[in-house]
Order: structure tokens, then C-alpha cells, then sequence
């Protein structure tokens, strides 16, 4: 299961992506939740455990950065 270290890593991960939500004037309570659902895919889902549940945070950042690198560009 998750336990308690895991847990800790969710919320941290949620909590951060809505801080970048806001922080890009975009909506938080929206980044928060695909955040939360990126984790739970990675980690349940597919049965991988907290590692998984990392990774897939590390790539929706990666995907968000590559967005917000296009979208700069387009100006």
C-alpha cells in the first residue's frame, strides 16, 4: 500500500502543483487534480507502488515545463 511516507510525498506533490497553477495564473485546484490522478494511475493502477507514483509526477512536470517552453516560444 501507500503508508505513511507515501502519503506525506502525495500531498507534497498536490500541494505543489497548485502552487504552480497559481504561481502560472492558470487554475491550481485543476493541477492539483491531475496531479492526483497522474499519482494514482502510476501507483495503483498499474500496480507500482510509490516508485511509479514519483515518476509519474517527475513526467507531468517534464510535460508542463515542455507546454509552458512551446507556448513561450509561440510569443
Amino acid at each position: 500500500m501507500l503508508g505513511l511516507l507515501g502519503l506525506v510525498i502525495m500531498i507534497a506533490c498536490i500541494v505543489f502543483f497548485y502552487k504552480v497553477g497559481e504561481a502560472e495564473h492558470r487554475s491550481g485546484a485543476l493541477l492539483a487534480v491531475i496531479s492526483f490522478m497522474v499519482w494514482i494511475a502510476g501507483g495503483f493502477v498499474f500496480g507500482l507502488g510509490l516508485f511509479a507514483g514519483v515518476l509519474a509526477q517527475v513526467g507531468l512536470f517534464a510535460v508542463l515545463t515542455a507546454i509552458n517552453i512551446r507556448r513561450n516560444r509561440a510569443r
